[in-house]
């Protein structure tokens, strides 16, 4: 009803389904480890018996496409998130997530299903519970087992970005971020259309937010496996127009996020956000969004 995956002072039971958890989160609940373990050794006995399938179903915070995440590359678990949308994210990271976890026992997905009440999100999650559930769901996931499904586009996530949680959040349009900028210290002004860009491959470098003053340390940038990045850079903007905002290509950033001297928070030309929000409380608690990359071949899922 809070639409939050969990209020303040209580576990993120997302994040506590492996014993090698992410020491930013600090100390797990041990009935929640308690709980955690029982159900690993459950899917592990009935994985010896011919598990089928494990579906964690989530919504997200932000405006965003039905898509799937997966674990592990498989087809069988790529077939799986095709069932449910068109998208999916490869996210091998964190192991303290369930979608991981499962992954060891059985094809799994998570399926990000939109927002609370969303009903394109009901009626996909409806029509897939019904087909696994039925006679065919075996044929569903061992057709073509040895080839991943060829509709299904699949992206990996570069990074994800965020601020200190003590830093005030609000949302204004374009117009504003590139004529003006927060005057208060650890201010960050939102584009309030930011959801918009999810899961859409950006042309070229966009304009996403804007900050009072340029604090580097207080930029968040982590890669795949949650390691922050220590100098994500600051560059100068030539001009505030979006076409021509990182100026010659010699000025073009490394990283699909960067902060220029204006303040202004960038993503790079070809990066695909998703999971962007406005949500004050899920950025405080996890992060602005991520970029995402298109997986092209095995290549791009090498270690």
């Amino acid at each position: 009803a809070a639409n939050r995956r969990f209020l303040e002072g209580q576990t993120d039971y997302n994040r506590i389904w492996h014993q090698d958890q992410d020491p930013s989160l600090g100390a797990v609940a041990d009935s929640a480890r308690v709980w955690a373990d029982k159900v690993m050794t459950l899917l592990e006995d009935l994985s010896k018996d011919g598990l089928l399938a494990v579906l964690d179903i989530h919504n997200n915070s932000g405006r965003n496409p039905c898509y799937g995440c997966v674990a592990q590359m498989r087809p069988a678990d790529l077939r799986l998130a095709r069932l449910f949308a068109n998208h999916a994210v490869y996210l091998p990271h964190p192991s303290s997530t369930f979608g991981v976890a499962a992954s060891r026992w059985a094809p799994a997905v998570t399926l990000e299903a939109g927002q609370s009440g969303c009903t394109d999100g009901l009626a996909r999650l409806r029509t897939l519970l019904r087909d696994l559930l039925g006679n065919k769901g075996e044929t569903l996931l061992e057709k073509e087992l040895d080839t991943a499904p060829a509709d299904l586009r699949v992206y990996r996530s570069s990074c994800s970005f965020g601020v200190q949680p003590d830093w005030h959040l609000d949302t204004v349009d374009l117009d504003t971020l590139l004529k003006s900028r927060p005057q208060a210290d650890r201010v960050l002004w939102l584009r309030d259309d930011i959801e918009e860009l999810n899961f859409v491959t950006l042309t070229e470098p966009t304009i996403i937010g804007r900050c009072s003053h340029t604090y580097l340390e207080d930029l968040i940038i982590s890669d795949e496996a949650g390691s922050r990045l220590k100098d994500p850079g600051i560059w100068t903007c030539r001009s505030l127009g979006s076409r021509e905002l990182l100026g010659p290509s010699e000025h073009a950033c490394p990283w699909d996020v960067s902060v220029l001297r204006s303040g202004h928070l960038v993503l790079g030309q070809g990066a695909t956000p998703c999971m962007l929000t406005t949500s004050a409380a899920a950025i405080k608690s996890d992060c602005i969004g991520y970029v995402m990359q298109h997986i092209v071949d095995d290549r791009d899922v090498a270690p």
